[in-house]
């Protein structure tokens, strides 16, 4: 599946966006800063510029006059700050290599190319370190590969600026969300690797269920709808069914519910994951794992390489290919539990064909019900809702979420693949926490939500904005949101809704030339409906990605490199 991943774009939009705010400076006690003296006073105090900033610090030592100081923060705010001088600069540091090798001289650390390159970023933002952080990073730094490490570069830097402990554990969560994998594409890699696993201990079990019912159950209300209009083809809205059409789908529905729900509910989706071949997606998933020679390369130029892969496949299978390498489209059926009915291609092509036509969410009560169904089974904000617990000295309930679940398994899994991609999994849930701003009067938070839809599987990737209420909530007159996703047809959709004082400004990018039209001619019915929320729109535009920013897409490398962030009031001596 191919696929773009929304979220580590729309985190470097973003931050690139504000990237030319300055900080504030807040230091902090055995931090290590570089800084100028501007000016001297008496009693040993000067005015000192370190980065963007200026403040009059007390000195415990004597200094000179436009001179260049390595300094060591002593004290607390409440006790007085004090500068000690660590090393004065010997001439000009020319560059920023010299000002990093000057640094790691300080820490007395090694001049490796990875250290250079982390110290050159920590002093390109300006961020007050700690001898125990830096020595922290380089040990993160080591034990990364070479290939990785400017993503861990960038998370590093980010942690520095969330006050957050330089870890191993948290460093390989900020890098996991800088990944092209879509989330989809990784909980189901999980489930087929659990689904192998020989070890069915009570909590692999556990697991399993929860990233079935996860991948399964999202579209309960689609197969109720998709029935409904089988029983009443003519209630479907513009349909374009022959009278014949109508007449099979009324017979294919009595066929249907003569099986219980469980055997309707897999009919259907081993229907609607079928392609126009007949061969239904996991056997196309097996045909691609089938081994290749060394140097074959698989092309649809090269058809006889697919067609042996598909012949290996349905051999095992025992169904006969016809020339073309596929199964034949006319005698295809789906094969399910005894006393399950078949269904015949016609059939097949006859649901695939309703499905097209029947929206997936077509109520708003159905996207919210969704929206918090995954957010209770993903877990995001289990940590959140355990503390809510202990604050209010509740009983403390155990929550039956995928991230809790993968934590519980983790250790019992035997499997070496099985439990890296269950470690990524966790460290992916683990990093979309982590990267939530809450900068003073602002909130920024990105959700991610996994869609397994009937004929489609995508990441659905929300960005909220905006200014904070009293009770720690975005106002929603005053914000901005932006939606990532990947659909079948449009492709790549990115939907940018910025509101002011409850006027909306709707940007829609996608590349899709038919789109414009489609969205002028909703319009109107958009904005009564908002009206009805006491909301007006101001502008509805449509307009295609840019080329460059079209590339940025796929590269993650400048992910989380530079944010804004709130730290209080400047230095006060």
């Amino acid at each position: 599946m191919e696929q773009t991943t929304g979220l580590s774009n729309l985190i470097r939009q973003t931050f690139s966006n504000l990237k030319n705010s300055q900080p504030q400076l807040t230091l902090k006690e055995n931090q290590v800063v570089l800084g100028q003296v501007q000016k001297l006073f008496p009693e040993q105090k000067a005015l000192i510029q370190i980065g963007q900033a200026t403040l009059v610090a007390q000195l415990e030592t004597a200094i000179k006059g436009n001179e260049s100081y390595w300094f060591t923060v002593k004290g607390t705010e409440h006790t007085g700050l004090k500068l000690k001088v660590m090393k004065q600069v010997e001439g000009l540091l020319t560059n920023k290599i010299d000002t990093a090798k000057d640094l790691l001289e300080v820490f007395q650390l090694k001049n490796t190319k990875q250290n250079l390159a982390l110290t050159r970023e920590i002093l390109k933002e300006n961020i007050p370190i700690t001898k125990e952080q830096l020595v922290a990073a380089t040990d993160v730094l080591k034990n990364t590969p070479n290939t990785m490490s400017s993503q861990a570069i960038h998370a590093i830097v980010f942690a520095l600026k969330q006050n957050y402990p330089i870890s191993n554990e948290i460093i390989k969560s900020l890098m996991s969300i800088q990944t092209s994998t879509p989330l989809v594409q990784q909980i189901d890699k999980v489930l087929q690797l659990i689904q192998a696993e020989n070890n069915q201990s009570g909590a692999i079990k556990q697991l399993y269920n929860v990233l079935s019912n996860l991948t399964e159950n999202q579209t309960d209300h689609f197969d109720k709808k998709l029935l409904d209009l089988m029983k009443n083809p003519e209630q479907l809205n513009g349909h374009t069914l022959s009278s014949k059409e109508v007449l099979n789908l009324k017979e294919l529905h009595v066929k249907l519910t003569m099986n219980n729900d469980e055997q309707i509910k897999s009919m259907l989706k081993q229907a609607l994951q079928q392609n126009e071949y007949g061969i239904e997606k996991p056997q196309i998933e097996q045909a691609s794992s089938l081994p290749i020679k060394e140097n074959q390369k698989l092309t649809m130029s090269n058809l006889e390489q697919l067609k042996t892969l598909l012949n290996q496949l349905v051999q095992q299978n025992e169904q006969p290919l016809n020339k073309t390498g596929l199964t034949q489209p006319s005698s295809a059926t789906i094969q399910f539990k005894e006393n399950q009915l078949l269904l015949s291609q016609d059939e097949i092509m006859l649901i695939r064909k309703l499905a097209a036509n029947v929206p997936l969410l077509s109520a708003k009560e159905n996207v919210l019900d969704l929206f918090k169904t995954l957010d209770n089974k993903i877990g995001l904000q289990d940590e959140v809702k355990l503390w809510d617990q202990l604050m209010k000295g509740k009983e403390l309930e155990g929550l039956l979420s995928l991230k809790n679940s993968l934590i519980a398994a983790r250790n019992e899994i035997v499997s070496t693949l099985a439990r890296e991609e269950v470690d990524q999994l966790i460290h992916r849930f683990n990093g979309q926490t982590l990267i939530q701003q809450d900068n003073g009067p602002t909130q920024q938070f990105i959700s991610q939500y996994p869609l397994f839809l009937p004929h489609h599987q995508t990441d659905l990737t929300i960005q909220w904005d905006g200014k904070k209420r009293e009770d720690g909530s975005i106002d929603p007159a005053f914000c901005r949101i932006i939606f990532f996703l990947s659909l079948p047809r449009l492709k790549d959709v990115m939907i940018d809704v910025q509101i002011q004082n409850r006027v909306m400004n709707i940007s829609i990018l996608n590349n899709n030339s038919v789109l414009a039209a489609l969205v002028a001619s909703k319009s109107e019915v958009l904005k009564q409906t908002l009206e009805t929320m006491n909301y007006r729109i101001s502008s509805i535009a449509v307009k295609p990605f840019e080329k460059e920013n079209k590339v940025n897409i796929a590269n993650q490398v400048q992910t989380i490199k530079s944010s804004p962030f709130y730290q209080g009031v400047d230095l006060k001596i």
